[in-house]
């Protein structure tokens, strides 16, 4: 059986990474509370498919790292949806780690 889940993951960004950016597809732990109201199951989704963000093209010569914690729904035919960010370390980020979690694949 197949259930839709919640997953939260860190999307790290840096010109220093080997490439605009990476997205570690390593889900965080959610706390007790979260998980329960989020009805999380205990099997998470393998990433079949995943998109790396695209680095601002303003925050290039500066070179800033950052990281984008975004929590969202694998539904049962492996899209994601409705992403949202949960913290980010800069703003900027957050549209391209948005647009790349959305082209996810599980």
């Amino acid at each position: 059986m197949h259930l839709k889940t919640w997953m939260t993951v860190a999307v790290i960004m840096g010109t220093g990474l080997g490439g605009a950016g990476r997205a570690a597809a390593n889900p965080l732990n959610l706390d007790a509370a979260t998980a329960l109201e989020r009805r999380e199951p205990n099997d998470r989704p393998a990433v079949i498919s995943q998109v790396t963000p695209e680095y601002p093209a303003a925050l290039r010569s500066a070179g800033p790292r950052g990281e984008v914690v975004v929590a969202f729904t694998v539904e049962i035919d492996g899209r994601v949806t409705e992403p949202e960010v949960l913290r980010s370390s800069q703003p900027e980020f957050e549209a391209p780690a948005l647009a790349a979690i959305r082209q996810w694949r599980f």
